[in-house]
């Protein structure tokens, strides 16, 4: 370690610039977590609804509404597009015969209602 003389003659330690180094090693830190929130942790929204999956959701919806001990059998498209607004429907196999299920999405993030519509009367 260097020192350097004082005025009384007394020697002491030289003094070292740690500020500027340490605020720059502060910043590299600052910029490389807001990178990691940025990019690497929020969640990816997805870009399509696969179509099984809502089909289970319903089902399980539709058993827990009714207290059944088996969900529906249910079917839906492969797969939709992400997007608030789009309705789409899903084929319910009942009993008197196929039933249909309106699939609206609410929000672009993957949520979605649905309904079972009334059954198509019979012309006679």
């Amino acid at each position: 370690m260097s020192e350097t003389p004082t005025a009384q003659g007394r020697l002491r330690p030289a003094r070292r610039g740690y500020l500027v180094p340490g605020l720059i090693a502060l910043a590299v830190l600052a910029v490389i977590a807001v990178a990691i929130d940025v990019i690497g942790l929020q969640p990816s929204t997805p870009t399509t609804l696969a179509g099984p999956d809502v089909a289970t959701l319903i089902a399980q919806g539709m058993q827990a509404r009714s207290g059944a001990s088996q969900p529906p059998q249910i079917r839906c498209p492969s797969a939709e597009p992400v997007r608030a607004g789009v309705q789409f429907t899903c084929q319910l196999d009942a009993v008197g015969g196929a039933r249909t299920i309106l699939v609206q999405e609410t929000t672009g993030q993957g949520t979605f209602t649905w309904k079972e519509l009334p059954a198509p009367s019979g012309a006679g």
